[in-house]
């Protein structure tokens, strides 16, 4: 989990089509909002490689904009 942020948003560029796949492959318990919390704490800026709307509100939108495969 700790490296997602660097695969979803740095080489899959915040694709959701990309991530999709990979996490039904790889059978982990998935909650986008633990997701973002890593992202925050990574130690990377990996944000530079998308474009985050600006009339997201909070960071529950933030989770479901980024990483929600539902």
């Amino acid at each position: 989990m700790y490296e997602l942020p660097a695969l979803h948003l740095g080489t899959f560029h915040g694709d959701k089509q990309l991530l999709t796949p990979f996490l039904n492959a790889s059978g982990m318990a998935f909650d986008p909002r633990h997701a973002l919390a890593f992202t925050l704490l990574f130690p990377f800026n990996v944000f530079t490689e998308v474009s985050v709307p600006a009339e997201l509100e909070s960071l529950d939108e933030l989770a479901t904009w980024l990483y929600d495969i539902a």
